[in-house]
This record gives C-alpha cells, sequence and structure tokens, in this order.
C-alpha cells in the first residue's frame, strides 16, 4: 500500500460572502471541489438566514426545564433566579456570591444594569413596589415583537415587559408572567424570545432576542418564496456557533459555559422537534381505505372519530424505528452482495494540528470548542469514506455502512462496515497480513508508521493471560480471526509500562457469517443517550386500555450543525404492500369522510402504481417487486427491501412471501395464481409453491403426548403452536386433536355439577374447549378473533368483561400455584434469617438488586433505612474458590464484580469457619486423618501458599491417592470412575444425583456430556438439556422426561421436538 501525505484541512481563510463567518474550504457545498467561489450552508444556508450580530462533556440528567420565581422571595429566604435584579446594587451584590471578588461581580451588575433590557424590567418593576402601595403585581415578560430581531436594534424595556396590577389574562401560555410573591415556580417556554437571554445573561448582556417561530428567511424578505420561508431552530443556533470577523466572540470563548449553551441549543431543538410531532398528532389519523368506506355506509362521516393518531415515526433521527429500520437495510445489502469484509473504527483525534493551530491562540482548549471538532472529524472522515471507497486503499468498494457516535469522553468515532469486489477479497491469512497489523513497525524501515501507532495505537498493557504470539493470522473455532504478532522483540514504552506486541487494532476481518447479525446490530445499537419521555394528558376518559398508546418516548441526539449520523451506499428502498383496500389513508381529524373518498387519489398507493407500471411497460414483466426498483431508478443502483410483517398477520405475511417470487404481477389476482391457478387467499399461494409444509407432524405430536399427558397439558401445547405461529392450516389441526383435548372435560363438569351420568354432545364439548383454550390465549394477550380460520367459542363474551389483559392474566392463575408461590414468599419475607449458599460466586449486582429490593418492600420506615431492609442475611462461600464468570472479562474486571468491592461489604462481618464440616461428612475413624491431611492441602493452595517459593509461576503436586494413574483414554478413566457400571444404572435417578464431573470451561463440559451419552444404550434416551432430566418417553415429535434435579424432581414434563419458527421461509 503506498503512503500519502497527513491531510491537512488548513486554517479557516474562507469566509461566508453571506454572513462572514470563518470556513474551511472542504465545507463548501459546490459541486466542483476546486470552485473558485465555494459555497456553505453550514453557517446561512448559503444567504437564507440573517440576524442580529450579536465539564468536559456535559450530561444532560433528564429535559431541562427552565422555570422563573416571583419577583420577591418569601419571608425567611435569600433572593434567588431574577429577584437579584430587584435589590439595590450593593445588596445584590452580596446575594450573587460572597466567595467572588466583589469588584469583578459589581462591574458585571453595573454593565447589566446600563445595558440589559431584562435588568432594566426588574428595576422597574422594583421601583413601582417601592413608590406604590399596590401589592398585587406582576411582570409580564412578552413573547411578541414590534419589531424584528433582525433590524439590528436592541429591545427596549416597553417592547419586553409590561406592569400590570392584579389578574392577567393568560391567553398566550409563552408570556412569562411573574407575581410579586407566591413561592412558585412557572415554567418558560423554549420558544418564548427571552428564553436564553435570562439563562444567559452574560452571553446576551443587551437581552437579545433569542430564537422566535416567526423569523423569515432572507431570501423571503427580499421577495423569493419557499415552500418553507421560516427560520428553524436548529439554523438559528448554526448561525450562532459561527465565528465572524464583525462580531464580538464572547460567547465561542465562554469555555464551560459555552459547553453547557451547546447543549441547553440541543435540548431546546429536540423540544421543538418533539413538540411539533406532539401537536400534529392530535390532527393527523390514518386509518385504512376499506375502514374508511365502511364508516362512510355506516353514516360516520367525521374524521375525528376513526382510525388512530400518528406515532413518532421511524424518520425522526435517532428513534428505535429509525436504527430498526438501518438494521433491516443493512441485512438486506448483505444478501444482495455478500458478507462485509471489513470493519473499519475511526476515532476523533483532540490533537489534531488544525485544532491547535485554531485554539492555542485564544487560550482555548479542544474541549471548549466542541462544535470546532464535530467540524473538523466530520471533514476527516469524509476524506477517509473517499480514500477507501473511490481510491480504493484496501481494495475496490462495492458497498459500504457507517454510522457515528459519541464517546463518553464527547469525542466523536465512526464505525465503518466496507463491502469489497470479489477480486479485492482476502481469502487466505496470508491476505489478511497485508492490510491488517497486529504488530508494533520497525523504527528503523518505517519512522513515520512507527511514531503513528506510538501516538494512537498504544492504549496499555494486556492482561498475562491474553498475550500470545502467533507467525501468521488464523481462525479460532468461534470464527474469529486471531492476527499475526510476531515475536519482533520491539517495544514502546507508554506511561513508564513497557508494551511489546499489544496494540489496538482499528481494522477488523469480518468475513464470518456468525458475526454479521452482531455487527449490523453493533452498527445501528444508536448511540449513549438520556432518555427523555413526554407524555401528553389530555385529561381525557379512556374508553378501553385497547386504545393505541399516544406517546413520544425518544432517545436524544446532539446534531445542531445537521451532519448526518449514518450513511450507506448502495441505497436501499423500503417497499409498502398492502392487501386490497387496506393501504393506509392521512387526513386531518377535521376532514370529511365523504369528501376523502371522492378524491380519486385516495383509492392508489405506491404499491398499486407499480403493477400499473408492470402493465405499461414490458421490462418489468419479469422482475419481482424488490428486483423492480434496481431497474426502474434514474441513476445508479438501489436495492429494494420489503418491510417486515409478522407471521401472526395471516394474509399479509403470506402477500410478502408471494411477493418475494411472483414476477410482473398487474393485480392482487396475479399475485396469488400459480401455473394458472388462481387460489383464493394467498396462504393456500403460498402451499402451492411449497412456501409451506402441512401440518402432519403437529397431529402427530399431540396424538403421541396424548398417550402420556394430560389434557390440559394438550391444551397448553397447542396454545403454543397457535403463539408461535407454527401451524399453516390451524384449523385443520384443531378439527383432528380437539377431542384429545377434552378428555377431562366431562368428568370436571359431572363433578363441579354432582351428576355422575351427565353427557356432553360433541358440538358442546367442543364449545367447552375452546372456552378452555381462550382462558389460555387471553392471559398470553392473544384470542381466536386473532386467528381468522379458527372457531370461535359461543358465550365467550363471559370471559372477556373486561378488555384489559393484565387482570385477565392476573384471573386466570392457577389458585394451587399462586398460593404455593404467596407461601413461599411470605415465608421468605417474615423469615429472621435468609440464607445465601456461594456467595462470592455471585455477580456484587445481585446483592445490591436484593438490597434495593428489600428496603423497597419492607415498608417500616425504620427498616427501609436498613441494608437489605433490616433483614439478616448470610452469604456462604469462599473467596479461594470460583470467582463470577465475566465473559471476555479481564482480572479487574472480575475483582470489580465480586461482593467485597461492593458497597454492601462495609456493612458484612466476616466469620471463618474452623473445620471442613463437608469432608467430615459421612467418614469412618480410620479416614479422619487422611481427610484432615486432604483439607490442609486444599487450604494451603486455597491462601496461594503451595508451591513456594516462586516468581509467579509455582508448580504444584497433587498427592498420588487424588490421581488415576492407569489409563489408556483419560476421558474415560475419569467418566468410569465417577460412573461406574453407567450401563446397568443409568434409568435410575438416583444413581445420577449423588455423582457430577467438574470442569473449568463449559467447552469440556459439553465433551464430557457428549461422551458420556454416547456410552448409553439408545443415547437419544439419555437427552439433558439445562436441568437434568430422564428421558422416560420418547417419539417422533414429543419427549416425556423426568427432572432429577433442583426442586421439582420427580415432575414430568413434554416437550415439542419441532421447529417453532419456519426458518426456510422467504
Amino acid at each position: 500500500m503506498n503512503t500519502r501525505e497527513y491531510f491537512d484541512l488548513g486554517d479557516q481563510l474562507i469566509q461566508c460572502r453571506h454572513c462572514n463567518a470563518k470556513m474551511w474550504y472542504h465545507e463548501n457545498i459546490s459541486k466542483h471541489s476546486n470552485a473558485s467561489s465555494p459555497r456553505f450552508s453550514l453557517c446561512c444556508g448559503d444567504g437564507k438566514i440573517e440576524l442580529s450580530l450579536g465539564p468536559p462533556t456535559i450530561k444532560i440528567q433528564g429535559q431541562p426545564c427552565h422555570r422563573i420565581g416571583s419577583l420577591l422571595p418569601m419571608p425567611g429566604k435569600e433572593p434567588k433566579f431574577a429577584q437579584l435584579y430587584i435589590y439595590e446594587t450593593e445588596n445584590e451584590i452580596f446575594n450573587h456570591n460572597n466567595e467572588i471578588e466583589a469588584h469583578i461581580v459589581s462591574n458585571l451588575q453595573k454593565m447589566l444594569d446600563e445595558n440589559n433590557a431584562y435588568a432594566k424590567s426588574f428595576r422597574m418593576a422594583r421601583d413601582r413596589l417601592t413608590d406604590t402601595q399596590v401589592h398585587n403585581v406582576r411582570l409580564k415578560l412578552i413573547v411578541g415583537r414590534e419589531k424584528d430581531g433582525c433590524t439590528y436594534n436592541i429591545p427596549s424595556v416597553l417592547e419586553v415587559a409590561a406592569l400590570i396590577a392584579g389578574d392577567i389574562d393568560a391567553n398566550s401560555n409563552r408570556d412569562i408572567i411573574v407575581d410579586t410573591q407566591n413561592g412558585q415556580l412557572q415554567r418558560i417556554h423554549e420558544l418564548h424570545c427571552s428564553y436564553l437571554a435570562l439563562q444567559y445573561p452574560l452571553l446576551f448582556p443587551y437581552g437579545e432576542d433569542g430564537y422566535r417561530t416567526d423569523i423569515l428567511h432572507r431570501d423571503t424578505l427580499s421577495g423569493k418564496r419557499r415552500k418553507r420561508n421560516r427560520l428553524t431552530m436548529r439554523e438559528w443556533f448554526a448561525y450562532r456557533l459561527q465565528c465572524k470577523p464583525n462580531e464580538d466572540q464572547t460567547m465561542l470563548h465562554s469555555r464551560k459555559l459555552f459547553q453547557q449553551f451547546v447543549a441547553e441549543g440541543y435540548t431546546m431543538i429536540e423540544s421543538e422537534r418533539l413538540s411539533y410531532v406532539r401537536n400534529n398528532q392530535k390532527k393527523l389519523r390514518v386509518d385504512k381505505f376499506c375502514s374508511l368506506q365502511q364508516s362512510s355506509e355506516a353514516g360516520n362521516t367525521e374524521g375525528l372519530g376513526q382510525g388512530k393518531r400518528i406515532i413518532l415515526p421511524s424518520t425522526f433521527v435517532g428513534s428505535p424505528r429509525y436504527m430498526d429500520q438501518l438494521y433491516f437495510d443493512g441485512i438486506v445489502i448483505c444478501s444482495h452482495i455478500g458478507f462485509p469484509n471489513l470493519f473499519t473504527t475511526f476515532t476523533c483525534n483532540p490533537n489534531w494540528p488544525e485544532i491547535h493551530r485554531l485554539l492555542t491562540p485564544l487560550n482555548l482548549t479542544p474541549i471548549d470548542r466542541p462544535e470546532i471538532i464535530s467540524r473538523i472529524f466530520k471533514l476527516k472522515y469524509e476524506q477517509m469514506l473517499s480514500d477507501l471507497t473511490k481510491n480504493h486503499l484496501l481494495g475496490k468498494v462495492i458497498a459500504y455502512m457507517y454510522t457515528v457516535e459519541f464517546q463518553k469522553q464527547g469525542l466523536p468515532h465512526v464505525h465503518l462496515l466496507l463491502f469489497l469486489h470479489a477480486n479485492n477479497k482476502y481469502p487466505s491469512p496470508n491476505d489478511i497480513d497485508n492490510i491488517i497489523s497486529a504488530e508494533i513497525p520497525s523504527q528503523k524501515d518505517d519512522p513515520e508508521l512507527y511514531k503513528l501507532v506510538q501516538n494512537h495505537m498504544i492504549h496499555g498493557p494486556c492482561e498475562m493471560q491474553l498475550f500470545s504470539m502467533h507467525e501468521g493470522s488464523q481462525c479460532n473455532g468461534d470464527g474469529y480471526l486471531v492476527y499475526r504478532r510476531r515475536n519482533t522483540g520491539r517495544t514502546i514504552t507508554k506511561n513508564g509500562i513497557i508494551i511489546e506486541n499489544r496494540s489496538h487494532i482499528n481494522i477488523e476481518w469480518c468475513n464470518q457469517s456468525t458475526s454479521i447479525k452482531y455487527l449490523f446490530k453493533y452498527i445501528n445499537k444508536g448511540y449513549d443517550r438520556v432518555t427523555t419521555v413526554m407524555v401528553h394528558d389530555d385529561n381525557e376518559t379512556v374508553p378501553h386500555v385497547n386504545t393505541p398508546n399516544d406517546e413520544i418516548k425518544e432517545y436524544l441526539d446532539c446534531r445542531i450543525f445537521g451532519f448526518p449520523i449514518h450513511g450507506r451506499k448502495p441505497s436501499v428502498e423500503r417497499l409498502q404492500f398492502h392487501l386490497p383496500g387496506q393501504h393506509s389513508v392521512l387526513y386531518q381529524d377535521h376532514d370529511d369522510i365523504d369528501d376523502l373518498l371522492s378524491n380519486p387519489s385516495i383509492s392508489k398507493s405506491k404499491f398499486i402504481a407499480r403493477m400499473n407500471t408492470n402493465q405499461a411497460f414490458v421490462e418489468g414483466k419479469n422482475l419481482t417487486y424488490s428486483e423492480f426498483v434496481t431497474k426502474f431508478v434514474k441513476k445508479g443502483y438501489t436495492i429494494g427491501r420489503l418491510q417486515w410483517v409478522s407471521p401472526t398477520t395471516g394474509g399479509l405475511f403470506y402477500l410478502r412471501m408471494m411477493l418475494t417470487v411472483c414476477r410482473g404481477p398487474i393485480s392482487f389476482e396475479d399475485i396469488r395464481t400459480v401455473d394458472g391457478v388462481e387460489y383464493s387467499i394467498y396462504r393456500e399461494a403460498c402451499f402451492a409453491m411449497d412456501f409451506l409444509q402441512d401440518d402432519r407432524e403437529f397431529i402427530t405430536a399431540i396424538q403421541e403426548a396424548k398417550d402420556w399427558g394430560s389434557a390440559p397439558y394438550l391444551r397448553n401445547l397447542f396454545v403454543l403452536l397457535l403463539l408461535t405461529s407454527t401451524m399453516n392450516k390451524p384449523e385443520e389441526v384443531w378439527e383432528k386433536t380437539w377431542h384429545w383435548l377434552s378428555d377431562d372435560i366431562v368428568y370436571s363438569h359431572r363433578r363441579s355439577s354432582n351428576t355422575s351420568g351427565l353427557h356432553i354432545g360433541d358440538s358442546n364439548l367442543m364449545n367447552l374447549v375452546l372456552l378452555e383454550v381462550e382462558k389460555l390465549l387471553l392471559a398470553n394477550q392473544r384470542s381466536f378473533k386473532d386467528y381468522p380460520s379458527m372457531p370461535y367459542p359461543e358465550n365467550a363474551n363471559l370471559l372477556t368483561h373486561t378488555d384489559n389483559h393484565l387482570i385477565l392474566s392476573e384471573l386466570n392463575f392457577n389458585n394451587e400455584e399462586l398460593r404455593s408461590e404467596f407461601l413461599n414468599l411470605f415465608s421468605q419475607m417474615t423469615a429472621s434469617l435468609i440464607i445465601w449458599d456461594e456467595g462470592p460466586m455471585a455477580h456484587k449486582f445481585y446483592f445490591e438488586a436484593l438490597d434495593r429490593s428489600l428496603r423497597d418492600v419492607i415498608k417500616a420506615k425504620s427498616s427501609s433505612d436498613k441494608i437489605f431492609g433490616g433483614k439478616v442475611i448470610l452469604f456462604g462461600g469462599d473467596f479461594q474458590q470460583i470467582l463470577p464468570v465475566i465473559p471476555r472479562g479481564s482480572r479487574s474486571d472480575i475483582v470489580n464484580s465480586t461482593i467485597n468491592s461492593s458497597y454492601l461489604w462495609n456493612h458484612c462481618h466476616v466469620l471463618t469457619l474452623s473445620k471442613n464440616m463437608r469432608l467430615e461428612a459421612n467418614t469412618d475413624a480410620t479416614d479422619k486423618e487422611e481427610t484432615a491431611a486432604f483439607a490442609k492441602w486444599i487450604l494451603i493452595i486455597g491462601d496461594g501458599t503451595a508451591g513456594q517459593p516462586n516468581d509467579g509461576y509455582g508448580s504444584i503436586e497433587i498427592p498420588k491417592d487424588l490421581l488415576i494413574t492407569e489409563y489408556d483414554d483419560p476421558l474415560y478413566a475419569i467418566v468410569n470412575s465417577t460412573f461406574p457400571n453407567l450401563s446397568h444404572h443409568h434409568t435410575n435417578p438416583e444413581y445420577f444425583q449423588t455423582r457430577a464431573i467438574l470442569a473449568s470451561t463449559n467447552e469440556t463440559v459439553q465433551e464430557v456430556n457428549d461422551y458420556i451419552l454416547s456410552l448409553i444404550p439408545d443415547q437419544t434416551q439419555g437427552l439433558c438439556n439445562g436441568t437434568r432430566l430422564i428421558v422416560t418417553n420418547l417419539a417422533k415429535h414429543v419427549i416425556a422426561a423426568d427432572i432429577i434435579s433442583g426442586k421439582n424432581i420427580g415432575q414430568n414434563v413434554y416437550i415439542p421436538r419441532m421447529s417453532m419458527s419456519p426458518s426456510q421461509s422467504p
């Protein structure tokens, strides 16, 4: 690979020709990179905007809500907030802060008194309070303006405030009303023009206007017309964050205050966007076309009562739906092009020369100017993307995906997936070694690369157990690549520690099918954010709980400059589809339904339009729906993706299956036509295409289970098959199996009615079974109504007397099981002592969760402040044994997870046992000496004193009587010593309860289990899966087994041996 010089952006030598903001040349939006007259949209939107002159990372806990208090503090309270403006200057200096030098506060106060319009307003209120006897006075800060803020006029007192005695007409909730004295705070609306001036008086010393909703674009003022002619809050902040020679730079140089201002601006932008969605949801409705037709025929012509409100859409950047769509897009790119080859991470470097040249003369650090960091990083990763995708530094790239995130320290980084051309893939370890290196380069042969690795790639020493050298790259058993790391003897000293070949890797080879889904989920997981939930309450009575939730729940993301945080190539078009007459219609709540239906376009959709295109153009005859967009595209290459739908949607799911293979359909009938035969429903067409299998295996499974299982179990099995959408024709399975599900119905009714000769006809018996199955479905928030092909029980309304599935779930509990569980919990909560065995093996979070739970449950005030709610907890165990298992965790991770790293450890009292009671149990007198010697040897190993002295690696001698010395096959030897005569005792539960083979890794446990199962006659009868079981009956589709471990020993269980989700469906 050829090396190149450092890509330097240069200095901000270019000024925007409209607003004079200092820009980097690479930020221009001109189509030609060498344009002589660059244009910029980051600052003023290429001339659209014209405004008046004017800790390392802030983590926002929740959404900031600014409030303002009364004019005067309550009696006995010190003045705060804007109350400080009411007092005389001498008192005000004292009230602000006694620790700050008085002359600094005095000068600032004098400056605000002379120039700040809001300070003058509060002074005016003070004078009125002093000169008159009126006590019920309110100061009203007016949201409206007589003059536009763009005219460079500083607002006067009368323009921003009004002093009113008595009550105020509160028609405008955006005006700020300040009472004389009430002890309450009122919220300041983020769209109020004084919002920022009141929050940051030193950044807005004249009380300049903040953002207002009525600011027009400059070209609108000059007579030009645009679809959107008003300034957005994001554009306002982006304009204010620019450095302009003709403006004072106080804001940009205010360090931590500027960081807070940027974070504040971001929350205002998100609040405005969410408020827009919230307010418009009251008006916008969506419903299916056929539902509107039915409403019109029934005489319901008001749109307000139809449809449902629109929830936060997937177009809202950063939302869970947005991230889900990106994940699905990545999967469809992978299915068309193949697995990605390279996974690259590019991290911002705060020591880039461009940053230091800009900030060092101003005595600022990179953390003081987060917007500069973001701008430079964007230009850098765009150049890197160009080098990789256009200049092909690592080979020809045919597709890519990336996402931008922010680290905890506030620095951005980008994750990039590259899909390489077939001629540039890296099939062998030698090819990978040519582009990826995990070694320290030679300082003599390549001093520049050595210096880069030294400065940017060395993060610290590896743990000793992770240290390994490899002469070449190789794949391990999990599909992960172990890179070449030869013992070259080269070292780098980092923070006083000599680092050898233990370098951080920025490029990973990822062409392994086992890691693809993880990679796509990782880069589309979203970024670390603070959760904000905005719930609207209209004080309306909810008719029933099945009403769609109307809420906005979103993660927040900082995008003041509007930089893209995700990108991909090729583009993916998400293809919508629908059943006939069931496409969505968007309308206002005041629209008349008859008028809507009279609009010819309302019966059309993009799906229907594309079927019409197939009829008009012969090119579409041989294309499936997803292939359609790959050919009918103006420029470039586009991949089509059918939107995912759940199998429980029925006809829509089967329609999607047919769309994957149906070519050139011109109608809905064409889609369900196979080999010239038109089927009535899409499911039948899927059967004709062999997409679906028949349900004979499910009928056989229930038939097998009826010989062992009770009728309640069979009903649960049938419900399980329904809930997992496993059966293709559940009505046929029902018709052939329902009588097996009814074995206990007649008996229970005879017993309840005390009529031994009671006879129930088949029709009534089937209805009773349907009612029992419906109970089980309702407990899982489903119903027979969700399965149109299934019969619906008569008198089912007796079960659905309420639509609240939570209440139904409570009512349908197994009473005996509930009683047993309650008694168990009651005995535990009222116990005076709780014993937790093997405490050192559990993660500290378990104990801390128990502590918080017991404090919450135990309501006594004296107990809620005590550890574990005042309960005495006895932890058994030994730290010399196995500590908590942390997957791929380091030594420090494991130690930090133990209970003695928790805050609870300070409240623990350690008791040491003096005798090993377990070893002494069930031993004869002749074994006492041998047992004592073994106990002493175990203790020496646990204390770490065995094998002393040593240099960190010691040798421990195991007593010969503990070893199996004579063997040919070590695995057979240890199994035979633990399970002697296994073939004669494999059906005896007590034989297995007293024996076990322990191993240090799950891999070894699996190997031993497989070997033991191979020794058992008819090995399939020895199934073990989690809980230890003895198989009592084994059929083709169902397994019956007895539990032999845990608290449910002896209980008989049935396990379906069927695939519960069709993996081969298209």
